[in-house]
């Protein structure tokens, strides 16, 4: 929360947890504005997308990841899927952008996803078919964790596409560079920070913000990795779309 706040209450309104967002006094002002509390806070975005003054926002890495990568760091970037579904005129240009500028691989987390498919698939066959809770999103997981501790058992236990990927190119890949993680979700911050095989959280809009202004087109080229279906995770039903073309299972 900056000084733009002017204490509307539409964040309060919004905000799916109790008291994460509290009423205090602008030590500069005076005035009353509403600050995060962040042993409370889920990092959904929810006030974000309310709030009108421009008093909310977000940390992720994005102008350290350029300044590394200019510097000569090497890095391999990992790109969420649903980066195509929303910027697709300009997907293989940013590709090509950042190979230009050094980018050593680019690898689509949906790889990741189709690993997942088949985690979850042998899982559930394990465990007969029971209903559980799919570990790809850390607000949910965030949530239970912090105020539903009795379903944590109910949790998928695996990572999020995104580690998976992390970790296969780590491990079978034999990328030895730091990786950057290109997402649309705010709350993979506290993914990447929960983990030592992430270096860079960088959102789509923080990217965008970056290369904003920059001739791009005349930069092309595509990932470096095949993949099924897990591209089809981020939609609504991805998931259970993808269990069901590997298991003899509806799950209606």
């Amino acid at each position: 929360t900056n000084d733009k706040c002017i204490g509307c209450n539409k964040c309060i309104s919004v905000c799916p947890v109790p008291f994460a967002n509290v009423v205090v006094q602008n030590q500069k002002t005076g005035a009353r504005m509403v600050k995060v509390n962040t042993d409370k806070c889920i990092v959904c975005g929810k006030c974000i997308e309310v709030c009108n003054h421009g008093a909310r926002t977000y940390k992720d890495d994005s102008k350290k990841f350029f300044i590394d990568l200019v510097a000569g760091e090497k890095i391999t970037v990992l790109i969420d899927p649903a980066f195509k579904f929303k910027y697709e005129d300009i997907y293989y240009n940013v590709i090509g952008y950042l190979k230009y500028l050094g980018v050593s691989h680019v690898y689509n987390t949906a790889y990741g996803s189709d690993i997942l498919t088949w985690l979850y698939a042998d899982f559930l066959k394990d465990n007969n078919y029971n209903g559980y809770i799919s570990s790809t999103c850390p607000i949910v997981i965030n949530y239970i964790e912090r105020y539903k501790p009795e379903l944590i058992n109910k949790l998928m236990p695996f990572h999020s596409p995104s580690i998976c990927t992390a970790i296969y190119a780590k491990k079978y890949l034999g990328v030895s560079d730091k990786l950057a993680l290109i997402t649309p979700c705010i709350q993979k911050q506290e993914d990447v920070n929960g983990n030592d095989v992430i270096s860079y959280h960088i959102t789509f809009n923080g990217l965008c913000n970056m290369i904003n202004g920059i001739n791009i087109e005349k930069y092309e080229e595509k990932e470096e990795n095949t993949f099924g279906n897990g591209a089809v995770f981020c939609l609504p039903g991805g998931i259970k779309d993808n269990i069901e073309s590997v298991l003899d299972f509806n799950y209606g």
